[in-house]
C-alpha cells in the first residue's frame, strides 16, 4: 500500500463499503472537469471523500491522478493551437510542485486531516468572496 503510517490509518473511515454513487459522480465530475475546470480539484475530493473508504490522504493522490490525467491531453491541444504561456505555465507549475511537496508534509502529520479541511474551507470562502465581489 502506498500509504502507511499511523496517520493515515487512524483516519480511515471503518465501514468499509464503496458508495453506488462512485461511477456516477465520476462520470458527472468529468464531463464538468473537462468543460470548466473551475474548482474541479475541490468537487473531486469532497466526492472520493464522502463516496469512498479512504482518507483524505489518499484521496488527494486519488484526485491528483484523475485530474493530471485529462489536463494532460487539454495542455497538449493548447500547445498544439500555440495558445500557452510557457513562462507564466512554468512559473505557476513550480508553485504548484512547492506546495504540493509542503502540503503533502503537512497532510502526512498527525493531524493532516484537519488542516486540510480548515485550508479548504478558506480557499473555498476567498474564491466565494472573489466571484461575488
Amino acid at each position: 500500500m502506498f500509504f502507511s503510517t499511523k496517520a493515515t490509518e487512524k483516519s480511515e473511515r471503518s465501514d468499509g463499503v464503496v458508495s453506488p454513487w462512485l461511477y456516477p459522480t465520476m462520470l458527472g465530475l468529468g464531463f464538468y472537469g473537462g468543460f470548466m475546470q473551475l474548482g474541479i480539484d475541490f468537487l473531486f475530493i469532497f466526492a472520493l471523500r464522502h463516496l469512498l473508504t479512504k482518507n483524505i490522504a489518499q484521496v488527494n493522490a486519488y484526485k491528483t491522478l484523475i485530474v493530471a490525467l485529462y489536463t494532460l491531453p487539454t495542455i497538449l491541444i493548447f500547445a498544439w493551437m500555440g495558445q500557452v504561456h510557457w513562462r507564466l505555465g512554468l512559473v505557476i507549475a513550480m508553485g504548484g510542485m512547492i506546495g504540493a511537496r509542503l502540503a503533502t508534509g503537512l497532510t502526512m502529520s498527525r493531524r493532516g486531516e484537519l488542516w486540510v479541511k480548515v485550508m479548504m474551507a478558506i480557499i473555498i470562502l476567498l474564491m466565494a468572496a472573489k466571484l461575488w465581489g
